[in-house]
């Protein structure tokens, strides 16, 4: 075979196909996790698990083994430590951070103030219910130590939520998709995306980037649109520089 008829022999291109970032948004979260009356326990507790997971971007494993003693909620603050039993990627440690949304903390609160006057500091947070046939009713189980069977549990309830309230479902990891697309959007300097990104408990700013910092195609839509908009504010300073600028050279000042 000749070496020049080798060369042409080239692998077949894949046909790329788009695919649009799956995420849940705020809005999506409250329809999910507001209230109703009559709301049961069960209900109560995984409504206040789809709240706490966007306002904190957690991710799902970690959240299952979550202790009530690591969450402030004065604060607003999460401690991710392996050393108090919290599964985190890699044991990394960290103290994180929620988002203040008044509705979704309201909702957080109702439940980490039941939990707290029910169980122990050691309990998990994401607490295992049990129900009592003497009284006919479900509590709020004694410290439980966790099984890896929690996170299908739990996938199962915001199955079911969202059933209930009309919004596709999603997994329980499209809610820390939802928290970091939601922070980033807002994020304006690079310190603020560097709070994002730390807060995620990423290592690296390209990692947050790479998986998060796409836009969808309706912030692009929207961008490129906008480019074309007159901005009365951005003219107005660039005219006012140029002035400046004249003013300076005609005083014999130089330009810089």
């Amino acid at each position: 075979m000749e070496p020049l008829w080798i060369e042409t022999l080239k692998p077949r291109r894949l046909v790329e196909t788009v695919r649009e970032r799956e995420l849940y948004t705020l809005d999506e979260v409250l329809a999910i996790a507001r209230p109703i009356p009559g709301d049961g326990l069960k209900v109560q507790r995984d409504k206040a698990a789809v709240a706490f997971l966007f306002l904190s971007g957690m991710r799902s494993g970690a959240f299952v083994t979550l202790p009530v003693l690591a969450v402030d909620l004065k604060e607003l603050t999460v401690k991710q430590w392996p050393e108090l039993g919290v599964a985190t990627k890699n044991s990394k440690a960290a103290t994180t951070y929620l988002l203040d949304i008044p509705e979704l903390i309201e909702i957080v609160r109702v439940w980490d103030a039941y939990v707290r006057a029910t169980l122990p500091p050691q309990a998990m947070w994401y607490a295992r219910l049990k129900y009592d046939p003497g009284a006919d009713m479900v509590t709020a189980d004694e410290a439980t130590p966790p099984n890896p069977r929690r996170r299908g549990m739990m996938s199962k309830a915001v199955k079911d939520l969202c059933r209930s309230a009309g919004v596709l479902y999603r997994s329980p990891h499209k809610l820390r998709h939802g928290h970091a697309v939601y922070a980033l959007k807002r994020a304006r300097t690079i310190a603020e995306f560097k709070a994002v990104s730390q807060n995620l408990m990423h290592a690296d700013l390209r990692i947050t980037d790479r998986v998060y910092g796409v836009l969808s195609a309706d912030d692009v839509q929207g961008t490129i649109a906008g480019l074309t908009d007159p901005h009365p504010t951005d003219q107005q300073a660039v005219i006012d520089l140029l002035e400046s600028l004249l003013t300076k050279m005609k005083q014999g000042g130089q330009a810089v």
